[in-house]
């Protein structure tokens, strides 16, 4: 079990980072599935705008 949950933060913290990563882990432990998914959503929604501000640079 703990080797899973390492694996899976590990992973996590590739794609959301470890702070965001310890947030869902953190949450998900205790049963708090709505903390979990809006710390994704505000990942998703952080690498949106980086992406678009990306977007933006390339076109100037």
């Amino acid at each position: 079990m703990h080797v899973a949950a390492i694996a899976l933060v590990r992973r996590l913290a590739g794609g959301h980072g470890w702070a965001r990563a310890r947030t869902i882990m953190r949450a998900v432990h205790a049963g708090d599935l709505e903390t979990a998914v809006a710390a994704v959503d505000a990942s998703h929604a952080e690498l949106d705008r980086e992406r678009a501000e990306v977007a933006d640079v390339l076109r100037a």
